[in-house]
């Protein structure tokens, strides 16, 4: 399984192209759920697409662990999408402290 975090995924994400082909991806936007610009979300999403990518979104505030475990399990790709990062930590401790 592989992590790509980075801050705008449309300006790099051509050039990791060959990794992303038909590559299911867990595509996280939880932190930019509470943002009033959420255009690089969009972009991003347009560009995995683009690329073969076979997402699978995942809200983490509101998805349940058993369901957060089997996403993340079933991608080769995770990846988080910016915006509030103190939101998408909370709602990641949230769903630790579930899975205990």
């Amino acid at each position: 399984m592989k992590l790509f975090l980075c801050s705008h995924f449309s300006n790099v994400g051509s050039l990791i192209k060959e990794e992303l082909n038909n590559k299911r991806v867990a595509f996280i936007p939880t932190a930019s759920l509470h943002e009033g610009y959420t255009g690089y979300v969009r972009s991003a999403r347009k560009l995995f697409k683009k690329l073969g990518s076979q997402i699978t979104e995942l809200d983490i505030s509101t998805a349940t662990y058993s369901t957060t475990k089997e996403v993340l399990e079933n991608s080769d790709i995770i990846y988080f999408t910016g915006g509030n990062s103190f939101f998408l930590i909370d709602n990641c401790a949230k769903q630790a402290q579930t899975s205990c």
